[in-house]
């Protein structure tokens, strides 16, 4: 029995490989490669439709067509140039004959065929293996970014939730503070004060000037009391 699970027992086969740069359609016609072992045709469902004169009536009946197979090898190099696992008789195809300067024909024993088919499906079973590995890792992935977003936006909602809190705790010591201004607010008050008054009576402000000026421009001495107070004389 064959060691590719398929049940099927080893027998001759025949490897087709494409060696040039083009693809390459190869026809199986049915008369030709297939046998009462091995066909290689599929089958396909197709619909007449009858027509009765007399009636008018058209009815459409179905039936079974038999197809023939192809295969398709890309070009050299590219997974999918080789086809594995033919008939002997895919030598005799009109195509194979014909593109023979482009096909690379191997002729295999059924132990060299179990062996391929045994080595194909451990590539195969190896290939899933990657690609499921490939796949977890790209879930694992996105489970995290996925949880640093989450993380992100938790924390920007806890920093907006502290500063609304920081905002409302000011504003309630705001409420608590007494009515009274504070010294400095005071000061500011009386400054603002003095200055609109200024600037309401330029005046006033004028002669404060000049008496300052002449507080700055007065020698400081001592006070005798032989001074004459009303006339400055000694």
């Amino acid at each position: 029995m064959a060691q590719d699970g398929t049940g099927v027992p080893p027998r001759d086969s025949v490897t087709l490989e494409n060696t040039s740069g083009a693809i390459v359609v190869i026809n199986l016609p049915h008369e030709i490669v297939c046998t009462d072992e091995r066909c290689c045709c599929s089958v396909g469902v197709h619909g007449v439709q009858d027509h009765d004169p007399k009636t008018g009536q058209r009815l459409v009946v179905g039936g079974r067509k038999r197809i023939a197979g192809s295969v398709t090898l890309l070009p050299k190099g590219q997974e999918g140039s080789v086809a594995y696992d033919l008939p002997p008789s895919v030598i005799l195809a009109p195509d194979v004959r014909s593109r023979s300067a482009d096909l690379k024909v191997t002729r295999l024993s059924p132990e060299e065929t179990e062996k391929q088919a045994a080595a194909r499906a451990a590539a195969a079973k190896k290939k899933a293996d990657d690609a499921a590995a490939h796949a977890e890792l790209a879930a694992t992935a996105a489970e995290e970014q996925r949880a640093a977003e989450i993380a992100a936006v938790e924390a920007a909602a806890k920093h907006q939730a502290e500063e609304r809190e920081a905002a409302k705790q000011r504003r309630l010591e705001a409420k608590a503070a007494p009515s009274g201004a504070t010294a400095e607010e005071a000061a500011a008050k009386a400054t603002a004060e003095a200055e609109a008054a200024a600037k309401a009576d330029p005046k006033a402000e004028l002669e404060d000037i000049n008496l300052d000026e002449e507080d700055e421009a007065a020698p400081d001495r001592p006070t005798s009391p032989f001074d004459d107070t009303s006339t400055g004389r000694r």
